[in-house]
């Protein structure tokens, strides 16, 4: 009754009411957990999943890890792509050595998905996810395992590592492989979009299997003197993963170039990452911090560029029992499909750049 409220007139949504309780009385279908705690309720959000893609910069960072805690407060599964923060060791304003790197940024989020659960029904879930060419993976591989210094660990957390096919050719081949400070190379190699925005490994994925930018740009920088990288041997992170993965049961493997090769949106962006359920394959971008003023009477008001923060809109398929009838699918799927085009009108997500992507590309799985 609470997804079609707004259907008109009377006798439609009457009709559509009937129709989306025949589809989950009989178990044929179900929708997402955060649509059963919050439909009828004066507060929270209907949507399963979000994506949040962290700039280099310590206003984005903090602010994604505000956003983070309002999605998870509503009973959002989140995602956040860090790639894009610098490394331990890495400069700030030119002193060099400054950067404390991602691994206090990814505790911070630790404790605020502990502090802010699912209004009360279940405990906040985040996944965090690094690409593998990036300085601080080897301590990213370590912050869930549970021996060593506990002030570099956040066991609370999931983790994936972003991976190129590059990657695995040089760990089949047993070769080597170099990682990057990302800040350095977007000062270092002058690579930018088309609005002028400095670019690093993270925003290139080979177009064939084989061959394309990412490969063609990652040797650049591995041929490049002026940067600071370090040369390891692909297979001993490969086993890093696998040690993570054995002893924690978590550490995803996000495929870039391929899912990014599959992107039928790749005309408008760039996918970094995936959510903490790993089904989400959507363009990505950061917001952007334009600035601020104050008025006379002391209001404050703060200007943001809306970036791509991803949402899903989740529904599943009883296949055990739908899948039965051809005739019973045949009236399941346009039903269970208004009820998800109704979530996506309903929400009331509290980030607002997240209720602009989930309007423009009205996502659905």
């Amino acid at each position: 009754m609470w997804l079609m409220q707004d259907e008109e007139p009377n006798e439609r949504r009457l009709a559509l009411v009937e129709e989306a309780y025949w589809a989950m009385s009989n178990l044929y279908m179900t929708v997402a957990t955060p649509t059963l705690s919050s439909a009828g309720k004066t507060h929270g959000q209907l949507s399963s999943c979000f994506i949040s893609t962290l700039d280099d910069d310590l206003r984005s960072i903090y602010d994604g890890i505000t956003d983070m805690a309002l999605l998870s407060k509503s009973g959002g599964g989140i995602g956040v792509s860090i790639s894009k923060v610098r490394p331990q060791g890495s400069s700030i304003k030119g002193f060099k050595g400054a950067a404390g790197g991602i691994v206090p940024f990814i505790k911070n989020t630790n404790e605020m998905a502990n502090a802010v659960d699912q209004l009360g029904t279940r405990s906040g879930a985040i996944a965090v996810y690094l690409d593998v060419w990036h300085l601080d993976t080897p301590a990213f591989l370590d912050l869930k395992l549970n021996n060593g210094d506990l002030r570099r660990r956040a066991h609370d957390l999931f983790y994936g590592v972003v991976i190129p096919d590059l990657f695995m050719e040089q760990v089949e081949k047993r070769g080597e492989w170099y990682l990057f400070d990302p800040h350095e190379i977007r000062q270092e190699m002058g690579w930018k979009d088309e609005h002028g925005n400095a670019l690093s490994l993270e925003d290139f994925y080979d177009e064939e299997k084989g061959k394309g930018s990412f490969r063609d740009k990652y040797y650049e920088c591995v041929n490049n003197p002026n940067l600071t990288k370090q040369r390891v041997n692909a297979i001993d992170i490969m086993k890093g993963i696998l040690r993570a993965q054995l002893e924690t049961g978590a550490m995803f493997m996000f495929y870039k170039d391929t899912v990014n090769r599959a992107n039928p949106n790749k005309h408008a962006g760039m996918i970094y990452s995936s959510n903490l359920c790993t089904e989400i394959t959507q363009n990505q971008s950061p917001t952007k911090y334009i600035g601020e003023s104050m008025d006379e009477n002391g209001v404050i008001t703060k200007k943001y560029q809306a970036g791509d923060f991803v949402v899903c809109n989740l529904s599943s398929i009883n296949l055990g029992k739908a899948a039965l009838s051809e005739e019973v699918l045949d009236r399941l799927v346009p039903i269970q499909m208004r009820m998800l085009d109704n979530v996506i009108d309903l929400n009331n997500i509290e980030v607002p750049q997240a209720r602009h992507t989930n309007m423009k590309y009205r996502a659905v799985g």
